[in-house]
């Protein structure tokens, strides 16, 4: 049977390595949400408007084509291009930092 000392002793180092934890994760996510907002800045006007309408107001696609003057479609196509231009910035961030594996050629 464990002492109540030696219980109290791995509560403590185990709350301890999940403070350190978190305060880890919590760096690796100001580091990923400062890069996300430059990958989104990297990207040419006219996507970046179609992306931020949709994905940061949740702008419809009809609203967003009203709000960029343009047809349904072209805001689709907008909208579909510059996630995949972020999806590529991030995926090579994320493989330079060693979160995830570079694909296979």
């Amino acid at each position: 049977m464990e002492s109540t000392a030696h219980l109290f002793k791995d509560n403590v180092t185990r709350a301890l390595n999940d403070a350190h934890l978190q305060q880890a994760l919590g760096h690796v996510r100001t580091k990923f949400i400062v890069k996300r907002q430059q990958a989104i800045d990297a990207l040419p006007e006219h996507y970046r408007d179609a992306v931020l309408l949709s994905d940061v107001h949740e702008f419809r696609y009809a609203e967003i084509a009203e709000i960029l003057g343009v047809p349904v479609g072209t805001a689709k196509s907008r909208l579909f291009r510059g996630r995949r231009i972020l999806q590529r910035m991030l995926i090579r961030y994320a493989v330079e930092m060693g979160y995830v594996k570079p694909r296979a050629a």
